[in-house]
């Protein structure tokens, strides 16, 4: 393979770059793709946001008529806490499996698909259209590269087709759940803890609550969707304290709902003052901490039925159009007209994880299917010509 080793220096070379999200320092990581990208002679810049905080672009043009195909991942990486048995910012390799933060999730696609667009434009075989790439900073806390990019963009610069690569094990994926978190804080009396209360105690109305709330996750299982699991709400946190002989005055719960696409934050928060009816709470508030929808693209989009006979020409699984299992940036594409769908290396399973890995076979066959997927649209295909 003539990309090999173009592909283990941009691999290598991203995995060195530390971008713990947060801060993120994800300018590093940027402008070392420029660098790279400038050796080549292809057009690209780094779009700075604040300070040590940048995305990456590039944007090959043919000049000639065609499609633009994108491909985006995010530069930033989750800490890497816990007893690595291997250094999380350089990459080992072991029994076929390349260790390091961001080697999953997703500087391993990241390295793919810019291996994949360098090559073929190294070989002349893009003959049409544009293909951009798009990296990102702050994509796993709150979305500030992805937000700047289509602040910036104009319509005419916008990709027809987007391909992201999260980890899906090189399967396609076309939806996801979106995410809703609010702050239910619910108020009682405060008391000395030597007395009994007369009335129900925040706590109690609290344990109530959580109560109500997880009858309403099992209510959830009965809302059916093509592709996507059913809603779901999980606690993620509760809080409640003054001091060790004191019943405390307030107790705030954060909840992490997983929704459908075409669940508003209003459903939500209908959803979660029906709960708060039923269980007979008044006294309590409902803020918004952070929101972001599902999205979903149609299965038999021509961009599916493009790829799939791509990815089980390399990969040998023949498998449908799948749901993403965590919330992505997918739904920021399609709410700006794009059509865009989830394909990249690694195993979600592996994300966010002590050890992070990414298979190396599954390295080399995501360069096989963007190279094919870039051909496809952007080179001369008989039967594909616009």
């Amino acid at each position: 393979m003539k990309w090999e080793s173009l592909l283990h220096e941009l691999f290598e070379g991203l995995i060195k770059i530390n971008t713990t999200n947060p801060k993120g320092n994800e300018k590093a990581a940027a402008l070392y793709l420029k660098n790279v990208f400038d050796q080549y002679g292809i057009p690209c810049r780094v779009q700075e946001i604040s300070e040590d905080r940048a995305n990456f672009l590039a944007e090959f043009d043919t000049g000639k008529p065609g499609k633009t195909l994108m491909f985006n991942g995010h530069l930033d990486v989750v800490p890497a806490v816990g007893e690595w048995s291997v250094s999380p910012f350089s990459v080992t390799e072991k029994d076929g499996r390349l260790y390091g933060r961001g080697s999953c999730d997703m500087k391993g696609a990241i390295a793919a698909f810019c291996t994949a667009v360098i090559s073929l434009i190294e070989e002349g075989k893009l003959t049409r259209g544009k293909v951009q790439i798009l990296c990102v900073a702050d994509e796993e806390c709150d979305n500030l590269g992805t937000r700047y990019y289509f602040e910036q963009v104009s319509a005419e610069q916008k990709p027809d087709y987007a391909i992201i690569g999260e980890p899906t094990e090189l399967l396609l994926a076309v939806a996801h759940r979106g995410v809703s978190r609010d702050y239910i804080r619910i108020r009682g009396n405060a008391g000395h803890a030597a007395i009994r209360p007369t009335e129900r105690t925040a706590i109690e109305l609290a344990a109530e609550a959580i109560r109500g709330l997880t009858h309403l996750n099992s209510e959830m299982l009965n809302r059916e969707h093509e592709i996507l699991p059913p809603p779901s709400i999980a606690i993620t946190r509760l809080s409640a304290y003054e001091k060790d002989n004191v019943i405390p005055g307030e107790v705030e719960i954060l909840t992490d709902f997983r929704i459908l696409p075409d669940m508003e934050h209003e459903h939500v928060v209908d959803l979660l003052t029906e709960v708060m009816r039923r269980e007979n709470i008044s006294n309590y508030e409902l803020k918004k901490h952070f929101y972001l929808p599902g999205g979903q693209l149609d299965p038999r989009d021509e961009l599916a039925e493009l790829m799939l006979p791509i990815i089980a020409e390399v990969t040998g699984k023949a498998d449908g159009p799948q749901a993403f299992g965590a919330f992505c940036e997918q739904c920021f594409f399609l709410n700006h007209g794009i059509r865009a769908v989830i394909c990249g290396p690694g195993s979600l399973k592996e994300a966010h994880t002590v050890d992070e890995f990414v298979e190396k076979d599954q390295l080399f066959k995501a360069v096989e299917i963007y190279r094919k997927v870039s051909e496809t649209i952007c080179g001369e295909q008989e039967g594909k010509d616009e």
